[in-house]
């Protein structure tokens, strides 16, 4: 089986790229410029070692997932330890946070997914420098983690360093007295987030990607009703019970992982209870309640939606009039890091994060008996398991990957290895980086929405004059000059893209260039 398969084959183009070359950039495809992959470096190099080794790219995929969800349950479990479980109930909780579905659901976005998964991780070793502990190694383990956040997932990394911001501040707040002490650990804390993002921004290029329209950060924000009722199909005891909702895409703005990804509403309610109980242990209370509200409050977008649906004929994105209200964080999207959190409901994993450590702050307080401890885990475990047609869907994703990479090497003969290639008309080109390494061949085109708009700044103007995802005007003259510029050796149409077999014909009837028809393809070239 394989999580994914799109991201999976985005991701494992740019492993194989960096395997060939020994280098963390792409140099065959998202030409001109070497291209640096946009998130998920701390997946793609492993897997690329891999690679170099001999194993398969998707086997190494594979691999590379089940290795950092291995870190991600010995993270959550030091964390529940650091907490104050003990060892049965810390194996048992680092079981539930690993299986929940915040984590699962988002392995359609590859890297993502483990970033989530990870978030234990990233909060134990600030949270013990916050707490006094300033060994060396300590420090070392936390920069460390700081490096793997931003490189791996840019919402993750902004969700450790918001959550570590808040814990520290509860620290002050609390212990105004110990000011010399807090300062020193608040430069290291300060130092580690500062330095890995520095080095992200020195590979990328660019110290930051721009923001987005506040019409998507509404649409991407979570309804409330989400939180608690989870989507038909998903999991199997909540669709045993009765409990799932019918959703579908149509229905709602944004996309379909606004719905299936925010459900917590078990864990959610065990936690308030926890909380208004007074069952959670003291000194955890403060920081990670306020770690939890903040995510929640920032999964709502700028607009709270209570059952709010989209208007037929309206389009994806969201303006203010379908909301019942301002949630009072829009202004928080003009400022660096948050300005790139389009997707709002993505915040619900600091929340679910928070929501899970106030009940393993319960686990730890000695105020439970062992009984009770056990069947909490034990029902907390049981609404996470998946539907039997996610695993299917494993299954698909496998199947799929290794059908498409058959399929592109099948067009081999109608590629000279080592020449360069434009895609026309361009997008998001997700199959270029497979492509790129199938054929051996060299490539414009890039799959990533941040990565391609990366390549295009670099781009010539024959290439550039072409409208995204469009013909535009004057389009096979266009092809010729391009051809005749000598910065690229063909042109490939894509017949899926645009009924391109007239203007290729069209092009084909001047002796001066050379038409080759494929079924899916046609590929032109100077005589």
């Amino acid at each position: 089986m394989a999580p994914t398969s799109g991201q999976a084959l985005w991701l494992t183009a740019f492993a194989q790229s960096f395997a060939k070359d020994t280098s963390i950039y792409a140099h065959n495809f998202g030409l001109p410029q070497p291209a640096a992959i946009s998130f998920g470096l701390s997946m793609a190099l492993p897997q690329a070692v891999l690679i170099y080794t001999g194993v398969g790219p998707v086997v190494a995929y594979v691999i590379i997932a089940a290795i950092w969800l291995a870190v991600a349950y010995w993270g959550a479990y030091s964390l529940s330890r650091w907490i104050g479980a003990g060892k049965p109930s810390s194996i048992v909780s680092a079981l539930v946070w690993c299986t929940l579905p915040v984590i699962w659901t988002h392995q359609p976005y590859s890297a993502l997914a483990y970033g989530i998964a990870l978030l234990p991780l990233y909060f134990l070793f600030p949270f013990k420098l916050i707490g006094g502990d300033v060994r060396l190694s300590t420090c070392a383990s936390y920069i460390v983690a700081c490096f793997i956040a931003v490189f791996m997932d840019g919402y993750t990394f902004m969700m450790m360093a918001t959550g570590v911001g808040l814990a520290l501040a509860c620290e002050i707040a609390q212990h105004r007295d110990m000011w010399k002490s807090l300062l020193f650990r608040a430069c290291i804390i300060s130092a580690g987030l500062s330095s890995a993002y520095v080095a992200y921004a020195l590979y990328e290029g660019v110290a930051d990607f721009g923001g987005s329209s506040i019409d998507i950060f509404r649409a991407y924000g979570a309804n409330v009703e989400f939180f608690f009722t989870p989507t038909k199909g998903l999991l199997s005891l909540t669709d045993l019970i009765g409990w799932g909702k019918d959703r579908a895409e149509i229905m709602y703005f944004g996309d379909g992982s606004v719905y299936t990804a925010t459900f917590a509403g078990v864990l959610m309610a065990v936690a308030v209870f926890a909380l208004f109980s007074g069952r959670t242990r003291p000194e955890y209370r403060l920081a990670l309640t306020l770690v939890t509200v903040v995510g929640f409050w920032m999964a709502l977008g700028p607009t709270v939606k209570l059952f709010t649906h989209r208007p037929e004929g309206a389009g994806q994105f969201m303006s203010a009039e379908y909301g019942l209200f301002p949630s009072g964080n829009a202004w928080l999207i003009n400022l660096p890091g948050f300005q790139s959190m389009r997707a709002s409901y993505r915040w619900a994993a600091l929340a679910i994060f928070g929501c899970w450590a106030v009940v393993v702050s319960m686990i730890a307080s000695n105020k439970l008996s062992a009984a009770s401890k056990s069947w909490l885990l034990i029902i907390l475990l049981a609404f996470n398991v998946p539907s039997i047609s996610q695993f299917q869907g494993y299954k698909v994703s496998k199947d799929s990957i290794e059908s498409i990479r058959r399929e592109i090497s099948s067009w081999a003969p109608y590629f000279n290895r080592g020449e360069t290639v434009v895609f026309l008309p361009y997008g998001n080109d997700f199959m270029a980086n497979t492509a790129a390494n199938e054929l051996g061949i060299r490539t414009y085109n890039i799959g990533g929405d941040k990565n391609q708009a990366a390549a295009q700044r670099a781009w010539p103007d024959e290439i550039s004059i072409f409208p995204f995802e469009q013909q535009g005007p004057d389009f096979a003259r266009n092809v010729q000059a391009l051809l005749e510029s000598g910065k690229t050796d063909a042109v490939v149409f894509l017949y899926q893209k645009a009924d391109l077999k007239p203007t290729a014909y069209q092009i084909d009837e001047n002796p001066r260039y050379d038409v080759q028809y494929a079924p899916q393809f046609a590929v032109i070239r100077k005589h």
